[in-house]
């Protein structure tokens, strides 16, 4: 298990939801170019990232998957779990959120906790 920083589709739905007390443009460098108008990351500065929309900047807080966990808990009372089994001699992951299981399986704890931080915002 290791600490990841979210994708952009959950640093979306975090800012949706009232995580952007970290945003900080002034730490971002506005001379990254632009590629093909295609969605990518540049620029990790600690907690912020900028991802481009063809010409525009987007900075959003990029906390680590285990930071947004505690801050779904800390302010909406939700909580995750991460299960893990093995079958057939793989280790298989899957989540819970307020002790419902999702039936979804994924190859990683980094994979499935993600997909559970995007559920458990989506139920905010």
């Amino acid at each position: 298990m290791n600490d990841h920083l979210i994708n952009y589709e959950t640093a979306k739905l975090a800012k949706d939801k009232g995580f952007n007390k970290h945003d900080d443009p002034s730490i971002v460098d506005s001379n990254i170019p632009n590629w093909q108008g295609c969605i990518f990351a540049d620029k990790r500065e600690e907690d912020h990232i900028a991802w481009w929309h063809g010409s525009c900047k987007e900075v959003l807080a990029r906390p680590t998957q285990i930071q947004l966990r505690k801050w779904i808990h800390e302010f909406y009372n939700i909580e995750i779990e991460i299960v893990n089994w093995f079958f057939k001699e793989e280790r298989i992951y899957s989540f819970g959120i307020n002790n419902i299981a999702d039936t979804r399986c994924f190859d990683s704890y980094e994979k499935s906790l993600e997909q559970a931080l995007q559920e458990a915002l989506k139920l905010v």
